[in-house]
């Protein structure tokens, strides 16, 4: 497991635990590669391929 921020960090989220949660290293990938595209996964642990981007809300926090 990984802790994976609502709102990422570099977006400005904190690291206050009403932003904070768990997340499989799988679904923590897919998150950053929706909010940063194709350049946020060097490993490339989620291909995207046939995906469509979309960023989440920040203030209403949408889960996946």
């Amino acid at each position: 497991l990984e802790i994976d921020h609502i709102v990422p960090y570099c977006l400005g989220g904190g690291n206050e635990p009403g932003n904070l949660r768990l997340m499989c290293r799988a679904h923590n990938s897919y998150r950053a590669w929706q909010w940063f595209g194709d350049d946020a996964l060097p490993g490339k642990f989620w291909s995207g391929t046939g995906q469509k981007k979309q960023k989440y809300q920040t203030e209403g926090r949408n889960e996946i």
